[in-house]
């Protein structure tokens, strides 16, 4: 099988890169420009854009694929969903200058990710961009009784299942393409009963990062729903929805064309300059409870949101008030989702 490789160069220069390693220069340049910053968010067609869509069939990933076939850009769809899947493809806006195709694929299976891939770059000609969309949560249980079987199964779809994904777009994608995958408040904060679905989508954000990382070239990031109306929803006891709504700071559920709405704005030339970043939708208005520890006690003693302890990192890092340990808050900001970044010694807040 022979594979595009993803660091080709379409142009002489790259405007928002630095120096490409000099292997690239032995590759073929392919004649067609992609990277101007990425697509139009407004008209995929700019560029007639190539984008590859999991978990396609129902909900974000269906709404997803609407909004960019509405804009002119032609997508490849997958979902373990045949029926559901055929029924989305129908539905897709088709013109002149797009078309689309779909295969069923289980995202925990390498093959079938693989021949799916195969048939997007064939059908299509090329990859400009993907959507990780596909999937699961299972019913809510404490970590004490938590099967192991239920953990596996969540791992294998939600975070192999990226993986496997990401691995491919990667290997089939050229210079200037954008990968975007779906994780979870839940992976940001965390919630009572919902250890293995958190679990997975936070560990999809430490992939997208380290792969964003490792392929300059190409922009990676994650989209974080709060609580959306998605088939998946609808199977979530009701009191869990209400209370879940309830915290949110818009009080109400989300669309799933909103969500796309982020999705693409994320692969287009608007979100040129963004990567390994992960942006929230619908964030939730959440209060963690921080246990009294010097020399945090004074202010740590009850509930904090979580905006006011970005204030208080920003006083810290900003400042540097040699009061307060910096090495003890950083991994305190770490674990309620603060990003923290390392520069040599001292810490800046993020």
């Amino acid at each position: 099988m022979s594979t595009i490789r993803r660091n080709v160069a379409y142009r002489p220069h790259l405007d928002l890169f630095m120096q490409l390693p000099s292997t690239l220069n032995r590759h073929t340049t392919i004649p067609f420009q992609l990277y101007d910053g990425g697509f139009s968010r407004e008209s995929f067609a700019d560029y007639l854009a190539k984008i590859a869509i999991t978990g396609a069939a129902s909900g974000m990933g269906l709404a997803t694929a609407r909004l960019l076939a509405n804009r002119g850009a032609s997508v490849s769809l997958a979902d373990r969903n045949e029926e559901a899947l055929k029924a989305a493809h129908k539905s897709l806006t088709t013109t002149l200058n797009n078309k689309h195709a779909y295969a069923v694929v289980d995202v925990r299976d390498a093959n079938s990710l693989r021949t799916w891939m195969e048939i997007t770059v064939k059908e299509l000609g090329r990859l400009d961009g993907a959507v990780n969309m596909a999937g699961v949560v299972l019913d809510t249980c404490p970590v004490s009784e938590l099967k192991e079987s239920d953990w596996d199964f969540t791992m294998d779809v939600n975070l192999k299942g990226v993986f496997l994904s990401m691995r491919e777009e990667i290997n089939h994608m050229h210079t200037g393409g954008s990968i975007v995958s779906a994780t979870s408040i839940y992976g940001q904060v965390g919630s009572p009963g919902t250890a293995a679905y958190g679990a997975s989508k936070a560990a999809v954000i430490g992939l997208s990062r380290a792969a964003a990382k490792e392929n300059p070239t190409l922009r990676i990031n994650c989209v974080s729903p709060g609580v959306a109306d998605t088939p998946m929803l609808a199977g979530e006891p009701e009191e869990d929805v209400a209370l879940a709504t309830s915290q949110s700071i818009m009080k109400r559920k989300g669309n799933p064309a909103e969500v796309a709405n982020v999705i693409a704005f994320l692969l287009s030339r608007d979100a040129s300059f963004v990567t390994g970043a992960v942006l929230m939708v619908g964030k939730s208005n959440q209060l963690v409870l921080i246990q009294s520890h010097r020399p945090f006690s004074e202010w740590t003693n009850g509930l904090i949101s979580i905006e006011k302890l970005h204030l208080y990192a920003r006083e810290v890092f900003l400042r540097q008030l040699k009061q307060y340990p910096r090495h003890e808050l950083i991994g305190l900001l770490q674990c309620f989702g603060v990003d923290v970044r390392i520069q040599n010694i001292d810490a800046m807040f993020v």
